[in-house]
């Protein structure tokens, strides 16, 4: 068994003292190790039974002064007869005279007293004062309880780098303990291979909570090198800083190598571990390297879409009751039959069974129809099945924007709309570097239309949300594609921008621009409306008439749904020429 604590050196392997040595409490005792039966410590005199309780075995890690604690394995001699014997871990705080020291252990008893759950260790006795005189000082202690097993760290040392099915388990209750914590708002801020114990029976448990935050927890700055997150690491540490240690933790579980002794890429900053791995899934690598962020915004925003994204790590596995059906229409797509998905008939798009590029584009298929028919939750499943074939699917990605967006869920939206710009720019990028400069070839994976239509769905977020607007997206989504359709809500966002900006000569020529490649743009026809109406002064019943038409038409058909700025927009519309002195 092990047991480490913030600011330790790698500890040290526990089992059964064989020798008979007790130790001394006092850490300020030059030789702490004394003769079994001895009552009072030979070299400084201080009781050796402490609390008239515990007997000190051994230490769980070298004594430092680099520690502000030290750990000891005890022996509860008490008279309670069901502790009397028992092996037991008993924590000492050694500055009871700096506040913040003194802070942060009272808040790791209070928070072991507070959270139950399997994973993490019960706290025996609650925080005791110890006096010793030689220097006269009290001593703060806790005692918890025994936690058999090894560390992940150790283990790896001793049996070598994990499977992806073994590091998926302790993944899940890793994830499910950080939930424990997360819901009480409060951050672990240590997450680490040897804060990590594998018990006999299979369960992961997490320890040192020395470094667990409330209140004010953000202001402090804890962590473990390699595996605490920049944002911690400058004192404003939040719940999704133990994604980062929690992200590295898995470099390392996977690799069998330390995180810092990875290079990260030259343009996107990711960590380089992937080819150190053996049947690792990209899906499962990408959650990794998200966990990994520097940007806190581009990790994960909580354990529950952790929770959901682990659901399409590994294919058989979503073998479950409420993927079923879902499966079933999958390998029937796959074979290229007529199936039936959720009782609604499907013809399968002539699939060469050879190519997975197809199947990737069958899933993407029917992701569509279902997003068409507004079942969302459909959607997102083919969408992320067809990534399972296909991590570098961009279209899929883009997919799950527009998902998460009619969803409600904005930051997953802008989430996916980024990934997949910046993927597209990584595979141009990279593309660019390693082909002849005369090369007329394109970029398998690159797919600039999908990075176009994400840079129109982002802005216009930004504008909509009233966030920095970014207007190099529009610049690049235009030089990335041809289509026409595109190209009109680009320059629609930009006139839209630009109105907001009171541009009104630029908004508008932007807004023609638009136009000209889209006739049937509902939100450029409003928008002009409305910024002629800020150029004259007054209502202009045709424009804003033209915009009512528009909108009208947009709910008449479908699937062309209008969005809910053009509903908006219509309403206005409607109100305007209620008002116009010269109607139409």
């Amino acid at each position: 068994m092990t047991y480490s604590s913030p600011n330790s050196e790698t500890p040290s392997e526990v089992t059964p003292p064989k020798s008979k040595t007790i130790y001394c409490i006092n850490p300020q005792c030059s030789h702490r190790e004394n003769l079994e039966g001895a009552t009072v410590c030979q070299n400084c005199g201080t009781k050796l039974l402490v609390n008239n309780r515990y007997q000190l075995l051994k230490p769980l890690r070298e004594f430092s002064n680099n520690s502000y604690t030290d750990v000891f394995l005890v022996l509860d001699q008490g008279l309670r007869s069901k502790d009397y014997g028992k092996q037991k871990v008993m924590k000492v705080l050694k500055f009871n005279d700096n506040e913040e020291l003194v802070r942060l252990f009272k808040q790791e008893v209070k928070t072991l007293l507070w959270v139950a759950h399997p994973g993490i260790p019960k706290v025996d006795e609650g925080l005791f004062n110890v006096n010793i005189s030689n220097p006269a000082q009290s001593l703060s202690c806790f005692v918890m309880e025994f936690i058999e097993g090894d560390n992940l760290e150790d283990f790896v040392n001793k049996e070598g780098k994990v499977n992806q099915e073994t590091a998926l388990a302790w993944f899940v209750q890793i994830i499910e303990i950080l939930d424990k914590l997360h819901q009480q708002k409060l951050p672990h801020r240590d997450i680490k291979p040897s804060n990590l114990i594998l018990r006999p029976n299979g369960q992961i448990t997490l320890i040192d909570f020395g470094a667990v935050g409330n209140g004010e927890w953000g202001e402090t700055k804890v962590g473990s090198f390699g595996y605490a997150a920049p944002e911690q690491l400058a004192g404003n540490a939040v719940l999704a800083s133990d994604f980062f240690g929690l992200g590295k933790t898995f470099v390392y579980l996977l690799t069998g190598r330390s995180p810092t002794e990875f290079p990260t890429h030259k343009i996107n900053k990711k960590l380089l571990w992937r080819k150190h791995t053996q049947g690792v899934s990209a899906l499962f690598a990408n959650l990794i390297d998200d966990l990994m962020a520097d940007d806190v915004r581009k990790r994960p925003r909580n354990i529950v879409e952790i929770q959901h994204r682990l659901k399409f790590i590994d294919l058989p596995k979503l073998v479950r009751r409420e993927f079923r059906e879902r499966l079933k229409a999958i390998m029937l797509i796959i074979f290229g039959s007529i199936v039936f998905v959720n009782n609604s008939r499907y013809i399968a798009r002539g699939l060469d069974f050879v190519s997975l590029g197809n199947i990737n584009r069958s899933l993407q298929n029917v992701g569509t129809d279902k997003f068409i028919e507004n079942q969302l939750s459909s959607a997102e499943f083919f969408y992320r099945a067809a990534l399972i074939f296909n991590p570098d699917n961009l279209a899929s990605e883009y997919s799950l924007g527009r998902v998460c967006e009619l969803a409600k869920d904005m930051e997953c939206a802008e989430e996916q709309y980024r990934k997949t710009i910046e993927n597209n720019n990584l595979f141009v990028l990279d593309f660019a570097n390693s082909q002849d400069k005369n090369s007329q070839e394109v970029n398998p994976k690159s797919n600039p239309e999908a990075a176009a239509a994400a840079a129109s769905s982002l802005t216009r977020l930004q504008i909509l949300y009233q966030k920095p607007f970014d207007e190099r997206l529009i610049r690049q989504g235009l030089e990335n594609t041809q289509n026409s359709t595109i190209k009109a809500t680009l320059w629609k966002n930009l006139g839209w921008w630009q109105f907001q900006q009171n541009q009104l000569v630029e908004a508008e020529k932007s807004l023609r621009t638009a136009l000209e490649l889209d006739e049937n743009s509902t939100a450029a026809y409003c928008l002009i409306a409305q910024v002629t109406e800020a150029k004259q002064g007054s209502i202009d019943p045709a424009t804003w008439a033209e915009c009512a038409e528009r909108v009208r038409e947009r709910i008449e058909t479908e699937p062309a749904r209008p969005s809910p700025e053009e509903l908006q927009w219509g309403l206005m519309a409607q109100q305007r020429l209620k008002t116009a002195p010269n109607k139409p």
